[in-house]
């Protein structure tokens, strides 16, 4: 058997320490150390972003702050606007005639009949009508152009007058004629469909030297 001989390993040659080997040293070291310092400004950096007292943190910031701003005032109008809304009302002291009147609003009755002492009277609309035509017509001389007008101002005022009697839910209808006097004859009727119980009508003729006119109203109760 052949003999095997080991030999022990080569130690590895230790570089010798003059200025060359020094400065080769440093300029290798020199990015390691470039890095350290980055490191160590970024974790001193998010330390102090981690120790800011929350004022500073609380700044509002480019858009984002202005949004946060914006927030903060709707919020203050909200709060303001209920404490108001809880708020009673202060009124003015107005005077009472100046005070808004409250809507009356009436309901159906179901009445089919006039009340006791409301109902038409015929003889007494007749009395009423002919002092009215007496105290308006008794001066006036006939024109052919303002009769139709003086005709329908006598319809007016009797119908005014008529709803002055007070009685309640009676409507009234007011005709008048008024013509020249020159001894003809003049010859008037009316027809009606109504509640003889109820509804009533009353005429009444005036006549001076000049004109003659006749008036007729017909009551007619509401139900």
């Amino acid at each position: 058997m052949a003999a095997v001989h080991s030999s022990p390993p080569t130690p590895a040659k230790q570089p010798s320490l003059n200025m060359t080997t020094l400065e080769e040293h440093n300029n290798e070291s020199e990015p390691d150390a470039a890095l350290f310092s980055a490191m160590r400004r970024k974790l001193s950096m998010v330390s102090s972003e981690n120790n800011t007292s929350p004022s500073t943190a609380d700044k509002p910031k480019g858009l984002g702050g202005l949004l946060r701003r914006r927030s903060t005032f709707k919020n203050i109008a909200l709060s303001m606007t209920n404490t108001l809304a809880l708020r009673r009302p202060t009124r003015a002291k107005l005077d009472p005639a100046e005070l808004p009147k409250p809507t009356v609003k009436y309901e159906n009755t179901y009445k089919l009949k006039p009340d006791e002492g409301k109902v038409f009277n015929s003889c007494h609309t007749r009395k009423l009508i002919t002092n009215l035509l007496n105290a308006h017509l008794k001066d006036i001389k006939y024109d052919a152009d303002n009769s139709a007008s003086m005709a329908c101002d006598v319809a007016n005022m009797v119908k005014n007058h008529m709803k002055q009697t007070h009685l309640p839910r009676y409507k009234f209808v007011c005709q008048a004629v008024i013509g020249q006097c020159k001894d003809q004859g003049v010859e008037a009727a009316s027809r009606a469909v109504w509640d003889t119980s109820t509804d009533n009508y009353t005429c009444v003729t005036f006549s001076n030297e000049s004109i003659f006119a006749f008036v007729i109203v017909h009551a007619i109760y509401f139900e």
